[in-house]
């Protein structure tokens, strides 16, 4: 049998506030599967009576990797539900619309950032931007010289002397967060 390139693993898990991100990874590693019609469309089984059981087998590969790619703390949003569909519409019909404390989490994460001293500066920007643009699908947009801001305040400590150059010689309404990181 051949390895399938593409990793369960390299998805998100869905943890009830990632549902922008988590849908279009399920939906790509099931298009990429050939079965993304089992959470799109409303599938019967076929009446070829040579075709149910690769149907099946369809079927349970795509609500396998629905249950695999949702936190077990939500499985019993599914209830008795069995069909792909059924279950990624749950999950849909909750989560799809952010809901204020989804939004608020993203903005209380992205103001309150603070990289450590040990790690990697480039990892924990890299981070930061997945942050603000998971944030962007709920609807909080931060404008760039704004971002610098959030970029300066998570800084540690160490880095006083390179916050204090920025904004004492940086003018703020035309800076980038790629001249901070710089």
């Amino acid at each position: 049998m051949a390895s399938n390139p593409l990793s369960i693993h390299s998805l998100p898990q869905f943890d009830g506030t990632n549902w922008p991100i988590w849908s279009a990874g399920i939906k790509a590693h099931l298009s990429y599967l050939g079965i993304d019609n089992f959470i799109s469309k409303d599938m019967t089984t076929p009446t070829d009576p040579t075709e149910p059981e690769k149907f099946e087998e369809k079927a349970k590969k795509a609500s396998s990797l629905v249950m695999l790619c949702t936190k077990t703390s939500l499985w019993h949003l599914f209830g008795t539900k069995e069909r792909p569909k059924e279950c990624f519409d749950i999950l849909k019909a909750k989560y799809e619309k952010a809901g204020t404390m989804t939004t608020f989490s993203y903005f209380d994460c992205l103001f309150n950032s603070r990289f450590n001293e040990g790690e990697s500066m480039q990892t924990q920007l890299e981070e930061l931007d997945r942050l603000r643009d998971e944030a962007a699908t709920t609807g909080v947009t931060i404008e760039e010289h704004y971002y610098v801001l959030v970029i300066l305040c998570s800084l540690p400590a160490s880095y006083s002397t390179f916050f204090t150059g920025i904004l004492s010689t940086a003018d703020l309404s035309t800076i980038t967060a790629g001249d901070v990181s710089a």
